[in-house]
């Protein structure tokens, strides 16, 4: 019954040491991580198909944390950062 807890608990004190960036790209990485211990310890082979789904996962996630080009709100801002926010036209 406690068995998620450990896990979970080692990833909020990761998370209060780690940048944003490292975090999520670490936590990318958790369903490789999951494919190597199942081979390993338990003699799992993925097939081709989980394999190829697993670095998909792995790919787009550390291309989603890489990415992120949101600006720090400028110094002095105090939580006003909607009124910089310029109009974006639709497409």
């Amino acid at each position: 019954m406690l068995h998620p807890v450990v896990p979970f608990s080692l990833e909020f004190l990761a998370l209060r040491r780690l940048t944003t960036t490292a975090f999520g790209t670490l936590m990318c990485l958790e369903p490789a991580v999951a494919l190597v211990i199942g081979m390993a310890a338990l003699g799992q082979i993925p097939g081709p198909a989980s394999a190829a789904g697993v670095m998909c996962v792995v790919v787009a996630g550390i291309g989603a944390t890489r990415a992120d080009t949101r600006a720090a709100p400028p110094a002095g801002d105090h939580g006003r950062a909607a009124e910089h926010v310029e109009a974006v036209p639709p497409a």
